[in-house]
C-alpha cells in the first residue's frame, strides 16, 4: 500500500508539473529560514506586459479584455506566471489547472471576436479559489490526504456561478485543513445556542429612543499581525477573527487598508504595556499574544500589506460589498 508520505509527493510534484515550462522556475525555492520579503521576486521574472496585467484590479481588467486591449488568454498567462512564482517561492497552490483553463479562455476569446459581446460581467478574468471549492478535473483535498486522487466531476456552486459570469477558473489555493466539522448534535445545539446568543447582543445595539436600528456591520482584523515570517506560523497563528464568523455563519469582504510603513507603523514599548507614544495599552492576554507582539519589527514588515476585514449578518453579502466600496472609496481619498 502507497504511504501517505509517497502521496504527498506525487501530489507535489503534479503541482509543479502542471506548469508550463516557460511559466516555472525552479531556481526560486521554499525556505522556512529565510525571512526576506519575497514581494518584489515577480518583477524579475514577468514581461513588461504580465506586471502590468497582473496590477490591475479587477474592474479594469475586464475592461481591458472587453476593449480588446488584452485576451484573455494573455491574463490567463500572466496570471499564471504570477502564481507558478508564488508557488515555488509559498507552496501556495493546491492545483493550477493550466490546460482547462487555457481550453477556457480561448472559448472566451473567440466568443468576444465572434460575437462582440462578453459572456458575462467576468468575462476572462482569471480567479483563484480556496481548495474547498470543487472544480471540474481537479482534487479538492482541502489540505488533507485522503482525498488526493479523487477528481471532482461537478463543480461547487459558487464556482458555477463565477463561470457563468465569465471568470476563468486558474489555480485552487491552500488553506489550514486544522478546522474541520463535526456532526455532534451536542455541539450543533451548542452552535445554535451561540448564534442566538450573539444575535440578541447585535439586536441590543440599536436605539429605539433615537430611531436608530441595529448596526449594520463591524470591522475587525482578519489575524493579530501582518504574514508571519517563515518558521513562526505555528508560534503566532490565531484563528478567531475568522474562525468566530465562520461559527455564526456571518458575512465577511476582506479589504486592503495600506502597507507596514516604519515611519508610522511603531512597535509598542518593550513592556508592552505602552504603545511607542508613551499611551497606555492592555497588557498581553496570553503567552501567544505576547509572542505575537514582540514578533512585530516594522523594518522586516516594511511593504506588507495591512488588511482588515468588514463583518455583516447572514445573508447580506450584497450589503456588505456595498459597505466596503464606500471603505475604499475612503481610504483612496485619504491618499489624494
Amino acid at each position: 500500500m502507497e504511504s501517505w508520505q509517497d502521496r504527498v509527493a506525487d501530489k507535489k510534484s503534479r503541482i509543479l508539473a502542471s506548469i508550463p515550462r516557460e511559466f516555472d522556475h525552479p531556481e526560486l525555492t521554499h525556505s522556512l529560514e529565510d525571512t526576506a520579503s519575497v514581494q518584489d521576486v515577480p518583477q524579475k521574472y514577468l514581461s513588461t506586459t504580465e506586471l502590468e496585467i497582473t496590477a490591475l484590479n479587477a474592474s479594469a481588467l475586464v475592461t481591458a479584455i472587453r476593449e480588446k486591449k488584452y485576451t484573455s488568454v494573455e491574463v490567463l498567462n500572466a496570471f499564471t506566471h504570477r502564481a507558478a512564482i508564488a508557488h515555488r517561492l509559498l507552496h501556495c497552490c493546491l492545483a493550477l489547472p493550466y490546460d482547462l483553463a487555457l481550453a477556457r479562455a480561448k472559448e472566451l476569446d473567440e466568443h468576444l471576436e465572434k460575437t462582440g459581446e462578453t459572456v458575462g460581467p467576468l468575462h476572462g478574468l482569471a480567479i483563484s479559489v480556496k481548495d474547498q471549492c470543487r472544480l471540474v478535473g481537479t482534487e479538492t483535498t482541502c489540505g488533507f490526504v485522503y482525498p488526493i486522487g479523487s477528481i471532482d466531476k461537478d463543480d461547487a456552486v459558487v464556482v458555477k456561478i463565477l463561470k457563468n459570469a465569465g471568470a476563468n477558473i486558474f489555480a485552487k489555493t491552500s488553506l489550514n485543513p486544522a478546522l474541520g466539522i463535526t456532526q455532534s448534535w451536542d455541539l450543533a445545539m451548542e452552535c445554535l445556542d451561540f448564534r442566538a446568543a450573539v444575535l440578541e447582543q447585535w439586536n441590543q445595539t440599536a436605539d429605539a429612543e433615537k430611531g436608530l436600528p441595529p448596526m449594520d456591520a463591524y470591522i475587525a482584523p482578519v489575524v493579530p499581525a501582518v504574514a508571519p515570517r517563515h518558521g513562526d506560523y505555528s508560534k503566532v497563528r490565531y484563528f478567531a477573527y475568522t474562525a468566530t464568523v465562520n461559527l455564526l455563519d456571518y458575512t465577511a469582504c476582506t479589504f486592503p487598508t495600506g502597507f507596514v510603513d516604519p515611519a508610522k507603523d511603531l512597535p509598542d514599548d518593550a513592556s508592552l504595556v505602552k504603545d511607542a507614544a508613551g499611551e497606555s495599552l492592555p497588557p498581553p492576554t496570553c503567552g501567544r499574544d505576547e509572542t505575537i507582539r514582540r514578533k512585530y519589527d516594522p523594518e522586516v514588515y516594511k511593504g506588507l500589506p495591512v488588511c482588515l476585514q468588514l463583518v455583516g449578518r447572514k445573508l447580506e453579502e450584497e450589503k456588505v460589498v456595498g459597505m466596503v466600496k464606500i471603505i475604499r472609496d475612503l481610504l483612496e481619498q485619504d491618499k489624494e
